[in-house]
C-alpha cells in the first residue's frame, strides 16, 4: 500500500513539475511584422525576402508556387479566419497581396 501511495505522490509531482517547465517556456515564431513591404519581381529568381524572414524551404517553396501558378490557387476557398481580418477569398491571397506589373506584393499570411 506504501509503495503505491508514495508511486502515485511522485508521478502527480512528475506532472505537475512538467507541465509548468512547458508553460515557462515562450513559443519562437518567424518575426513576420517588418516594416518593409514584401516584394518580388517577377522573373528575378531572387528570393531574398523569403529566405531573410524564414530559413523554412517548404515557406519559400509554397511562395514560389503560389507565384508561378497563381490561377489553381484562385479557385481554392481559404478557411483560415483572413476573410475577416484581411478580405482573403482563396489560398492564393494568403501569399500574394497584390500584382503591380512585374512587382508582386507578398502577404505575409504564408508564414503561418
Amino acid at each position: 500500500m506504501k509503495k503505491l501511495l508514495f508511486s502515485i505522490i511522485f508521478l502527480m509531482l512528475l506532472v505537475t513539475a512538467c507541465s509548468q517547465k512547458a508553460e515557462e517556456q515562450p513559443v519562437k515564431t518567424p518575426d513576420t511584422t517588418q516594416a518593409q513591404p514584401m516584394q518580388y519581381v517577377l522573373g528575378s529568381n531572387d528570393w531574398s525576402v523569403i529566405t531573410s524572414r524564414t530559413p523554412d524551404a517548404k515557406i519559400l517553396e509554397a511562395y514560389q508556387y503560389t507565384i508561378e501558378n497563381p490561377d489553381p490557387l484562385a479557385h481554392i476557398p481559404c478557411y483560415c479566419g483572413c476573410y475577416e481580418l484581411d478580405g482573403h477569398t482563396s489560398v492564393r491571397d494568403c501569399f500574394v497581396d497584390s500584382v503591380d506589373g512585374k512587382i508582386v506584393n507578398l502577404d505575409n499570411m504564408g508564414f503561418g
